[in-house]
């Protein structure tokens, strides 16, 4: 597990196909925190709702490429981050899972997503772009709201498209 965070500043329970992160009790001021693939001897696939919420120093977070899933709000009020990079593993955003991430710049979800929770990206006030897959079937309600700076960048006629048109975000198509 080189380069990853403590392994003891994890608690995990077992989930589907391996273990969900349900908290993280590192310091706060840990900055970059890398999570490890394997915790307990089980494969991580998934990070827990409000794991790393209102973590305002967290500055980067690498997820390994076996999460699945983001859990509601696993990331909100997260205000340091300033960008993050999701694997091609995961298939769901959850709900609020980066909402009120103030610093975030920048976003791309990768081919794997289909669905965007509700106010996943809410208050998201510095995210000026976010690329999103045609494979993105289902955009929540308030995914993008007070995302004021916010250009959806996404294959014409895709559900970001609709949802961008819907929510009177500018849309950029690929």
């Amino acid at each position: 597990m080189e380069n990853c965070t403590n392994p003891s500043y994890f608690e995990v329970e077992a989930c589907a196909g391996g273990c969900c992160i349900m908290n993280y009790t590192g310091p706060e001021d840990e900055g970059s925190v890398v999570i490890p693939s394997r915790l307990d001897g089980k494969e991580v696939t998934a990070i827990g709702d409000e794991v790393f919420a209102e973590c305002g120093d967290l500055t980067g977070i690498t997820i390994p490429g076996s999460v699945t899933e983001i859990g509601s709000k696993a990331f909100a009020f997260c205000t340091g981050l300033t960008e993050i990079t999701i694997p091609g593993s995961v298939v769901k955003i959850d709900m609020g899972a980066f909402a009120f991430c103030t610093g975030l710049t920048s976003v791309t979800i990768p081919d794997s997503v289909a669905e965007i929770g509700a106010q996943a990206f809410l208050t998201c006030d510095s995210l000026t772009s976010i690329t999103i897959p045609g494979s993105v079937a289902e955009i929540g309600m308030q995914a993008f709201d007070m995302c004021n700076l916010l250009t959806i960048h996404a294959p014409a006629g895709s559900a970001a498209e609709q949802y961008a048109e819907d929510c009177r975000i500018p849309f950029q198509p690929l």
